[in-house]
Parts: C-alpha cells; sequence; structure tokens
C-alpha cells in the first residue's frame, strides 16, 4: 500500500517542474490527483509517467490568483472526488526580479498577488472544504529566499517570506480542525523556471561556492519531503518548514 493511498490531493501549479513532480509522486503513493494550473496543455504528463489510471486524476485549468479560478477549482475537485485531503499551494511566479532600484510598483503588485495573495486564497478555500471532512495537509512552497538574503530578490523573497509567515498562523487557526499547515523552501532548483540562470556560467560559479553540496537541486529531491508532509508520517507536524537546499542556509 502507497504512502498516500486513499488521499486526494490538489496541487496548483501543477505544470511546473517541482507541481509535475509532485504530482507524480503523491499518484505513484496511492493519491487520486488534481492538477490545476493556468496552463494545462501537457498537464497529464506526470500522471501518465506514474501509470496512473484515468480515473484517478484529473487536470484543472484555474488561475490561483483569482478567486473565481480557486473556487471553480475546489469546486471541481469535490465534484470528482468529494474530499481534499492533500492541498499543495505552489503556483507562483520569479520573472520579476531585478535591482532594488529598478523594481516598480506594478512587479511589487504582480508577485505579491500571484505569490502570496494566491497562497491566502487557496489555503483558505481548501482549509474549508476540509474542516468538513475531517482534517488534512496543507503544503505551501516558500524559498530559502525568504531566510537569506540574496541581491536582485527584494520583492520574490518578501512574497515567499509571507507565505512563510501565513503558514505559521494558519497553523495555529487550522490546528483545531486537524488541518496541518507546512512549508517547503527549496534552494536552486533545476527546473523551467531556473533554465536560463543554469545557462550562466558566471552565476552557477558563484552559486556553487555558496552551496555545500555543490550541485542544484533536483525536482526529485524535492517530492521525499512533499510526501512526508503529504502523508500521515507528519501528523504531529504543523507550523513550520522544510528546507531542501544542499546546506546553503546551514552556512548563513
Amino acid at each position: 500500500m502507497g504512502r498516500l493511498e486513499g488521499k486526494v490531493a490538489v496541487i496548483t501549479g501543477g505544470n511546473g517542474s517541482i507541481g509535475a513532480a509532485a504530482a507524480q509522486a503523491f499518484l505513484k503513493e496511492g493519491a487520486k490527483v488534481v492538477v490545476a494550473d493556468r496552463h494545462i496543455d501537457g498537464i497529464g504528463d506526470a500522471a501518465k509517467a506514474a501509470g496512473a489510471a484515468a480515473e484517478n486524476w484529473m487536470a484543472h485549468r484555474a488561475d490561483a490568483a483569482e478567486r473565481a479560478g480557486v473556487d471553480g477549482l475546489i469546486a471541481a475537485a469535490l465534484d470528482r472526488f468529494g474530499r481534499i485531503d492533500v492541498f499543495m499551494a505552489h503556483a507562483g511566479s520569479d520573472n520579476r526580479r531585478g535591482h532594488f532600484f529598478d523594481l516598480t510598483d506594478d512587479d511589487f503588485d504582480y508577485l505579491m498577488n500571484n505569490n502570496a495573495k494566491s497562497v491566502f486564497m487557496c489555503s483558505q478555500a481548501a482549509a474549508k472544504a476540509m474542516a468538513e471532512t475531517g482534517g488534512g495537509s496543507i503544503i505551501l512552497t516558500s524559498s530559502i529566499s525568504a531566510l537569506v538574503g540574496r541581491p536582485n530578490s527584494v520583492v520574490y523573497g518578501a512574497t515567499k517570506g509571507a507565505v512563510m509567515t501565513m503558514m505559521r498562523h494558519m497553523a495555529h487557526d487550522l490546528g483545531r480542525f486537524n488541518i496541518r499547515v507546512n512549508a517547503l523552501a527549496p534552494g536552486l532548483t533545476l527546473t523551467n523556471q531556473t533554465a536560463q540562470l543554469v545557462e550562466d556560467a558566471a552565476f552557477m560559479g558563484h552559486m556553487m561556492n555558496t552551496i555545500p553540496m555543490k550541485r542544484a537541486g533536483t525536482t526529485d529531491d524535492m517530492t521525499g519531503a512533499l510526501v512526508f508532509l503529504a502523508s500521515d508520517e507528519s501528523s504531529y507536524i504543523t507550523g513550520t518548514h522544510i528546507v531542501v537546499d544542499g546546506g546553503v542556509t546551514g552556512l548563513r
């Protein structure tokens, strides 16, 4: 029996590298999975790679930064599978980086809306559904940018810090409903979003000097922590974060 047998998981940003890897890992562990994203072309690839039967997963087009999209996602998941046991709020963006002097009000609003407000709306809607069926696990995607300073990341780091702080307060509000709330804080990870950075030899040379394990993380490095937080193995863990960064924050 898989570690998530009998559970229903919903993942926003499920067409991204980490989101897709999480979907595949959850399916392999026996969960039924709803994969949501603004772009759903190819969203079933992870499910097919996991060998999941069609009745065990569904793709849903939704913008996690819009209330109507969030409400529609939760309704669709409940209509298909009847409950939500795991919710992974992974949707977000990091494409508005720049020096502090150059960032605009629009950059601030865009990133806060997509990275922080979306997490608030999605988690609130998912938690209300979980409270009706006995509880569950909410997993937020933060970043080590919430824990350490980095160049050209003022607003991005602020949004991920907001996610980390929301997680702690949500854990207090939701504990009596048997809803756990935790966060994943990845370091540099090989994803579609970081592909251009990884090709920059100067950037990678600098980064390798900050990572004790001397490599970037992979999506597989993230899924172990995610399955653990989604499963009953973490049943007494809430209000905290797991750092998966090859040791970067350990040097700070």
